[in-house]
């Protein structure tokens, strides 16, 4: 244990940091003997889908968030259910069980908090086990980042989505070190449950056989292995994220296509007076993550497109070209 503490005391130190100040604002802006619903209406949403989750079997309801919840809250919560700290069958409306909601939210908070704390301990690892570079730099780059720190006390898939995502690429990275055909269908798990958390994780599965195709060796590949692959995510995302498709897909189908086919859409009528990536590059981007750390990336970004594509250095760090990709 003394050795275990020495070797990650620092890690332990941001952990602490990073927990006391979330527990700081636990309480913040929920509902409570004064006022109902949550100050951030997102958050009241996903709490119609914890309900509906579990007095229903689904969350696909008018009114909740309309997509997987299970795996980010409906776990969770069971052990705080049986011992009797909350009880989310009393509320029965946005004004009543006002302190029934409260303690509920609190708990639901935790979760963010668990996930953030995950999160670190895994960009942690990518960089000190993988990348081969400081973890200490790397992951206060990543804590400190405004968004990251905006969304943390907030129960929404944000941070559980980050969450999966980042474990997904750390069981891919493992996947490098020892391309075989398990290891690979043991990285659909994490993928699935990426999905689980929030269908927009779906560029994960281009990860996915992009690092069959980078990593497997050549003379051993096979298409099979791939489509075995997405099989394994497909049913861990069902499973975790969306079981009650199994009694009635005809919800799931709206869901779907909002999502993929006519959301996208909408957003096609903004007049931003520029092209939208300029608008993303110009200002979004800065404003979300801040202004230093996104300069820091535009340099970063254009030193890794010289050395991949100019000096070849893909084949001799093909898992950093990989992160790069």
């Amino acid at each position: 244990m003394l050795t275990f503490l020495r070797k990650n005391f620092i890690l332990l130190i941001l952990i602490a940091v990073y927990t006391v100040i979330c527990i700081s604002v636990l309480s913040w802006g929920i509902p409570d003997a004064s006022h109902p619903f949550t100050y951030h209406m997102d958050e009241w949403h996903q709490l119609m889908a914890v309900r509906s989750l579990f007095s229903t079997g689904t969350s696909n309801v008018l009114g909740a968030a309309n997509g997987p919840i299970l795996l980010l809250s409906g776990l969770f919560l069971g052990p705080f259910y049986v011992i009797g700290i909350i009880d989310p069958f009393a509320i029965t409306s946005s004004v009543t069980a006002l302190e029934q909601q409260q303690k509920l939210f609190m708990v639901l908070r935790l979760t963010s908090l668990l996930f953030g704390i995950g999160s670190i301990v895994l960009v942690w690892e990518i960089a000190k086990r993988f990348l081969k570079s400081s973890p200490l730099v790397t992951v206060l780059f990543f804590t400190l980042t405004p968004i990251w720190i905006m969304l943390s006390n907030y129960f929404k898939y944000d941070i559980a989505l980050v969450f999966f995502i980042t474990l997904s690429l750390y069981f891919l990275l493992w996947f490098s070190e020892m391309p075989t055909k398990k290891r690979f269908l043991l990285c659909g798990i994490p993928i699935g449950c990426a999905l689980g958390v929030k269908i927009s994780a779906l560029p994960l599965v281009l990860s996915f056989i992009l690092a069959y195709y980078l990593f497997f060796p050549p003379k051993k590949r096979s298409l099979l292995h791939v489509i075995y692959g997405l099989s394994v995510i497909v049913v861990t995302f069902f499973l975790v994220g969306i079981p009650d498709s199994i009694i009635s897909w005809k919800a799931y189908y709206e869901f779907f296509y909002l999502n993929i086919v006519s959301g996208p859409s909408e957003t096609s009528n903004y007049l931003l007076q520029q092209p939208v990536w300029v608008y993303l590059l110009s200002y979004v981007y800065p404003l979300t993550f801040g202004h230093g750390v996104w300069m820091i990336f535009l340099v970063s970004f254009g030193y890794y497109c010289y050395a991949f594509f100019h000096r070849r250095e893909r084949k001799t760090h093909p898992q950093l070209f990989f992160l790069f990709i």
